[in-house]
């Protein structure tokens, strides 16, 4: 075998597998021994090559013999022995010699002339044990983490793949805040008699596993060890137990990390990681413990340089130095303080207001310590405001767009501000407060347009014919394409052809729904609305998908909730009552008994239409008075035919009349495809449609109108 196929990067070289091994990091030697030493070496090369074939082969049992050799063979190279060793662990694996190779694992870890692949060997055990959790490798796991909390400080940094395998776990790997796994109570939730033969495999093979077992059932474990090691991963489980009698060890485990000689080896990035999850875990107990301000103060432990080794984003998300991405564990433990913090600080308000009964988030104590925790933790930490979060914070809607910490992210492709995730909470609002919002310079187009459609669609189903005409300028400037027909109605004459030609508008655009959660755009992308509307970018389609209450306007369905009550009527119901959330709140991912910090499923959005935002409008009654004007396809398929009944002379000579044959094909289109309560339009179709082939039997609207529909079950339609 040439060394040259020896490439840097490979694990080993397989005469049949020349090609580079994902899972294996073991680098050949650069630098060959001269030809004097060359039969040594070509001999060893071979020993380790014939182990390597035999494992890609599936000769496990055959090459954990080789790999021996080369593990256990005088004068073998280190380089080959960590290998050898490490690939002999993997092949027990793969034999299901699980416990074997587990106790091959604690081995390497033990050896310091291995310790090349100490770090592999690490993540062996890990990787191998995501896909269950078998008993041994449980075990190994257990292993792993009582060893390397028994290390003081000084052998973690003075010896560097030591100083990796903690730095990996501060990184997350484990055991930093806590092993890989947790031991309930009750065993291990249903699992108990597979892992508990690990739990006893552990214990019977290391007396010190007890320390990390006890760990989960005793803070005076944490407490004793770091007293007796000074090694911070015990600093950091005790601020995973959430004690505030232990902030002053977690100040002495920052102090230790900054000025201890014994961790000059550790790069200045790697203790401000240190410093940081303790800053954090401080503040989190502080705020716990009902301590704003000292947990504010928490917060600002790392120093200006510390935060720079990070490079952490501005609050807007934007990063800027030359670092792209702070590590994951320090953006986690930014998030978790500043949203983890904000969002269990709402919990607790929604509780508190509903030991009052009452509906306002924004009256509890608890709501205004949310909102400013958010505010201020995001700016001292850099660290951005969740937006689902911030809905539920802000004390009004142009906070939404212009607040330093709470305006909403802009999409990153157009830097546009929408509103979609959170639309249904206008559908409460009256439509001038839809005008007037609407022409924010700030508001987005397709939630400029809901609105519009909303506001102007209400007030014609409402005959306000005042304000029909006066809004014209809005729709005209929200919906370009419409300049024709507003323009029309603007330059009317008569007030009777001003309301003919609104209602011929009207028919044009099904998509100007009432509600403006259900409402469409115009040329806008298919996500840019919300819901599930198949023409969702289209304000001239029909909804098909949900003809009643998606087209112009529908009465409420005979099961459907009052809207007063509930602020809203999308299609995923009602939100859950303060109540609900308080007495029931494992339902939205959150039990009181546990730490509010740790659930990141927690539903705050249903807490949405309780925040103040959720209050601006009029509790629905205008959607409501809409609704109750009944169906908006018997209006207006009435209102066209009326139109061709009641037309007079003037109107004539006016032309007023030159758009009732369009008018009367789009009111027979829409018994067709628009609001479905009642079940059948067929009489009122059916008039239209005999008016228009009378009146206008040659005309293009009639040749497009070959049908009228009604309920096929009746009879003679």
């Amino acid at each position: 075998m040439d060394p040259s196929d020896l490439d840097a990067g490979e694990e080993y070289f397989s005469p049949n597998h020349s090609f580079y091994m994902q899972n294996w990091n073991y680098t050949a030697p650069q630098f060959f021994p001269g030809s004097n030493q060359s039969g040594s070496y070509w001999q060893e090369t071979g020993t380790y090559a014939q182990a390597a074939n035999d494992y890609e082969n599936g000769n496990f049992q055959q090459s954990i013999t080789e790999f021996d050799g080369v593990v256990n063979g005088p004068g073998s190279a280190p380089d080959y022995r960590a290998a050898a060793a490490y690939s002999a662990a993997r092949a027990d694996f793969r034999l299901g010699n699980f416990a074997d190779g587990a106790t091959r694992i604690s081995n390497i870890l033990a050896d310091p002339s291995l310790a090349q692949f100490w770090p592999q060997s690490w993540n062996l055990i890990d990787r191998t044990r995501a896909g269950g959790d078998i008993a041994p490798l449980a075990a190994a796991e257990l292993l792993q983490g009582a060893a390397l909390r028994q290390q003081p400080s000084t052998a973690l940094c003075d010896n560097q793949p030591l100083q990796q395998l903690g730095l990996m776990a501060v990184d997350g790997m484990s055991p930093a805040q806590g092993l890989g796994f947790e031991i309930p109570e009750d065993g291990w939730g249903g699992n108990a008699d597979l892992v508990q033969p690990g739990i006893d495999y552990a214990m019977a093979h290391d007396a010190v596993v007890n320390a990390a077992l006890l760990m989960y059932k005793s803070v005076a474990t944490d407490r004793k060890y770091w007293s007796q090691t000074k090694n911070p991963l015990w600093a950091l489980s005790l601020g995973a137990d959430g004690n505030p009698q232990d902030i002053p060890a977690l100040n002495d485990a920052i102090a230790n990390v900054r000025d201890n000689d014994n961790w000059s080896a550790l790069t200045g990035r790697a203790r401000a990681g240190v410093v940081w999850l303790l800053a954090m875990d401080e503040a989190r107990i502080w705020l716990q413990a009902g301590q704003q301000t000292e947990a504010l103060a928490a917060l600002s432990i790392p120093t200006a340089m510390e935060k720079a080794s990070f490079d952490l984003p501005d609050p807007s998300g934007n990063i800027t130095g030359q670092v792209s991405v702070p590590p994951d564990w320090v953006v986690q433990a930014s998030d978790m303080a500043v949203n983890g913090g904000a969002q269990a600080l709402l919990i607790q308000a929604a509780i508190a207001a509903d030991h009052q009964h009452s509906s306002a988030l924004d009256q509890q104590p608890q709501w205004r310590a949310a909102r400013q925790w958010a505010i201020e933790a995001s700016t001292t930490l850099h660290q951005p405001v969740a937006d689902a979060l911030k809905p539920i914070l802000v004390e009004n809607m142009s906070e939404l767009y212009q607040h330093p910490a709470l305006r909403l992210t802009p999409n990153r492709l157009n830097g546009e501000l929408t509103l979609t995730p959170i639309r249904s909470l206008y559908d409460n609002w009256t439509s001038t407060q839809l005008i007037e919002f609407s022409r924010a310079p700030y508001v987005a187009p397709a939630d400029r347009q809901a609105m519009v459609g909303a506001a102007w669609i209400r007030v014609f189903a409402l005959r306000d014919w005042h304000d029909v005409f006066a809004w014209l300028p809005d729709v005209r400037a929200a919906f370009p394409q419409l300049a024709p027909d507003t323009d029309r109605i603007a330059q009317a004459w008569l007030p009777a052809t001003k309301r003919h030609l609104a209602l011929l508008m009207a028919l044009k655009v099904p998509g100007f729904v009432a509600q403006p959660s259900n409402g469409r755009g115009m040329g806008l992308p298919s996500g840019g609305t919300w819901g599930l509307n198949a023409n969702a970018n289209d304000v001239f389609a029909f909804d098909d998908w949900n003809p009643s209450d998606g087209n112009w306007w529908c009465p409420a369905a005979k099961n459907s909730f009052v809207l007063g009550a509930i602020l809203s009527a999308n299609s995923f119901g009602p939100p859950a009552p303060l109540s609900q959330i308080a007495s029931n709140p494992g339902i939205y991912g959150y039990t009181p008994t546990g730490d509010a910090w740790d659930n990141s499923n927690v539903a705050t959005d249903a807490l949405l239409p309780y925040a103040p935002i959720g209050h601006l409008g009029d509790g629905g009654a205008e959607l409501a008075a809409v609704r109750a004007t009944g169906s908006s396809t018997q209006r207006m398929t009435e209102d066209a035919v009326a139109w061709g009944k009641n037309s007079n002379w003037l109107e004539r000579e006016t032309g007023g009349d030159k758009y009732l044959p369009e008018a009367l094909h789009l009111a027979v289109r829409a018994t067709r495809y628009a609001c479905r309560r009642p079940a059948d339009n067929g009489p009122r179709s059916r008039a239209a449609f005999a008016m228009l082939h009378e009146r206008y039997p040659e005309s293009v609207w009639a040749a497009q109108t070959p049908y009228w529909f009604g309920d096929m079950t009746q009879t003679g339609q």
